[in-house]
């Protein structure tokens, strides 16, 4: 495939790493200078696992590293680049994970886990990606039905006006693609599901009220278009 093509399916980390199955969770606190902390959490080795986000380097559309430092645990550092070559119609991708272990006590346990887990996941991801990019569908998990609380935070949706706008909101909320969900614009929306542009942005709007929505909003680097 075109590496343009390539580029949009392998930069987007997170939706990757849903893929996988890696069940990664990430908080974000901001310091007083305005800068943004993001702190990621995830079960391995039979420990609760907490690392720093380090800045993410990204080269678009040759090149993305993404490395991170831990707390504790096994694990000191890892460090994950992917990195494309064009090759005309074709695509070259590499992709590298580097662990570093807190300790050589523990080296035996990384290298185990690194090969028996991480490498299969990773390499089974990568297959569906590279198959899906080929295929020219897009690359996402499957959507998890909702639990009993979130469907509770959903009906407070009811009663909002207009209803055309509800009902679409809900459906999306319940079955399109986390990628999808955490990108939704209101106006966007109204196009795609022939609603009322401004009272959608109305409802969309009372959503965030009720505390079903989240509003914010990203800058873009005009060169990459990415956040």
């Amino acid at each position: 495939a075109p590496l343009r093509q390539v580029w949009a399916a392998v930069s987007d980390t997170d939706r990757f790493n849903r893929a996988a199955g890696f069940g990664f969770r990430f908080e974000e606190t901001r310091s007083e200078d305005g800068r943004i902390e993001r702190i990621g959490r995830v079960r391995r080795f039979g420990l609760a696992l907490r690392w720093r986000e380090l800045p993410f380097v990204i080269e678009a559309p040759h090149r993305w590293v993404n490395a991170r430092e831990y707390d504790g645990g096994p694990l000191a550092r890892s460090e994950v680049e992917c990195m494309l070559e064009d090759l005309g119609e074709q695509t070259r991708l590499t992709y590298v994970i580097s662990l570093t272990p807190r300790s050589w006590f523990v080296r035996p346990v990384v290298a185990v886990d690194a090969n028996l887990t991480l490498k299969p996941a990773v390499t089974r991801t990568l297959d569906a990606l590279v198959a899906r990019i080929e295929r020219g569908t897009r690359f996402d998990p499957p959507t998890e039905p909702l639990d009993p609380e979130a469907l509770d935070r959903l009906a407070l949706l009811d009663g909002i006006e207009p209803a055309s706008v509800i009902e679409a909101l809900k459906t999306t909320l319940r079955t399109a693609p986390l990628l999808e969900q955490d990108r939704l614009q209101p106006l966007r929306f109204a196009a795609q599901n022939g609603t009322p542009p401004e009272a959608t942005v109305k409802a969309f709007l009372e959503a965030v009220r009720q505390g079903v929505l989240e509003l914010r909003w990203e800058l873009l680097c005009p060169s990459c278009r990415a956040p």
